[in-house]
């Protein structure tokens, strides 16, 4: 009986020796090889109800519904050299407009992310230094037109570098550029772009509460087609097209905001924020073809409160509430109040 026990315990141990070695070559054999091309698909939704109320009847629209969606498609793929290569692509849907398709981009890249190439639709580098109410990247920074970016990371900093597509029809180049150094507790972020932008944002995270500080400034020129426009013959030719003088603006704009969060309760989270802002035209006179503009000279200020409390209800599904206030010297005051459950798949 001791025999057969010893014989078997052998047969066991020779069995498991000769299994674990075809798992090495098997794992070896699969490391020669690329992962398969993936496709994955998440997707954002957002419903409730919001109330606006303001001294302006036009933006004065009372009890309305939120109804919003978005699918995201994200592919990737790696070849046998480790060159990474993918696509993505968002789909937005909201109750007041058809779906559109945002962020679309093609790209190829290193091996751990270490740098990336995309063509398609980026977000201007200069908006990872990130934004505050009416400090949000999109309002204060203008360069516009990006359809090359070349991203990556190394040693806790990541970079963003997007420049729109080489033409020949003299069109000034739009370029953007942000930095962001991520030290544990504290991060920080730098950006710039081709109308003069600069934003500055820090986060901390200290002591159980949140802080962020935002700062952005930008000068850019707005096109504006005047109610009557100047016509003069070309002089010596009067056949010849007429030049067409209209006026324009030129806009310095910058703003500065302030936000901090804290724990209310376990899954609940309270934040604060205070943001203004600063636009001032001045007229400058331009020739040629121009296309319809916004603002009038001199200069307009605004500020924005908010109160926000989100609980999280598991499951990717979170539950919002909250008040803000916008504030325009010598124009409108909009107060908006929402409750909303924010959902992720």
């Amino acid at each position: 009986m001791k025999k057969l026990i010893v014989f078997a315990s052998a047969l066991a141990l020779s069995g498991s020796m000769a299994f674990a070695m075809d798992e090495k070559a098997m794992d070896e054999e699969m490391m020669m090889e690329a992962p398969a091309p993936s496709v994955a698909v998440t997707g954002a939704a957002k419903m409730g109800v919001k109330n606006v109320s303001s001294d302006d009847t036009a933006m004065d629209t009372g009890m309305a519904l939120i109804e919003e969606f978005q699918v995201s498609f994200a592919s990737s793929g790696t070849t046998d050299g480790g060159l990474m290569f993918g696509a993505s692509l968002a789909i937005e849907q909201d109750g007041r407009a058809d779906g559109k398709v945002k962020g679309s981009t093609v790209y190829i890249g290193g091996a751990g992310g270490g740098w990336k190439l995309a063509f398609g639709d980026p977000d201007p580098g200069a908006w990872s230094a990130g934004g505050i109410g009416v400090t949000e990247e999109d309002n204060i920074l203008r360069a516009s037109g990006q359809k090359i970016s070349l991203s990556g990371s190394f040693e806790g900093a990541s970079y963003v570098l997007t420049s729109n597509a080489p033409t020949a029809d003299g069109v000034d180049n739009q370029w953007s550029m942000g930095v962001k150094y991520d030290a544990g507790a504290v991060n920080v972020g730098v950006g710039m772009d081709s109308e003069k932008g600069l934003a500055l944002g820090v986060n901390t995270d200290l002591s159980g509460v949140s802080t962020s500080v935002f700062y952005a400034q930008s000068e850019h020129v707005i096109p504006y087609r005047a109610a009557v426009d100047a016509v003069q013959p070309t002089p010596g030719d009067p056949g010849a097209a007429a030049i067409t003088e209209r006026t324009a603006y030129n806009e310095k704009a910058s703003g500065v905001g302030v936000k901090a969060s804290m724990a209310a309760g376990e899954g609940a989270t309270i934040s604060l924020a205070y943001s203004t802002k600063k636009e001032e035209r001045t007229a400058v006179v331009t020739t040629g073809e121009t296309t319809a503009g916004v603002g009038l000279p001199g200069m307009e200020k605004s500020k924005k409160i908010q109160v926000d409390f989100d609980y999280a209800l598991g499951g990717g599904a979170t539950f919002n509430a909250g008040i803000d206030q916008v504030d325009v010297d010598g124009g409108a005051k909009t107060t908006t109040i929402e409750a909303s459950i924010a959902m992720s798949f």
